[in-house]
């Protein structure tokens, strides 16, 4: 539970839409960069997108910054 400008972080990998993960499974499929295909597959990622669309939706301002390839971090702060 936040109070009135309360802070939120996030720090993971995450892909910017559902689109994005779909074509990098299908890259390192073709590359053979997993042992197995259905690793990363099974294994959830944040979807950036909807993450930043949740949180603007319960009155969230966002800021997002992208760390590395696939790695953002995303600063959350609770308006009334």
């Amino acid at each position: 539970m936040l109070k009135p400008h309360g802070r939120i972080c996030f720090g993971d990998v995450m892909f910017e839409t559902e689109a994005q993960r779909k074509a990098y499974i299908a890259s390192i499929s073709q590359r053979g960069e997993w042992d197995s295909d259905q690793d990363i597959e099974q294994t959830y990622y944040a979807d950036l997108s909807q993450l930043i669309h949740w949180l603007e939706q319960y009155r969230f301002t966002t800021s997002v910054r992208r760390m590395d390839d696939g790695v953002y971090i995303v600063y959350a702060e609770l308006v009334y």
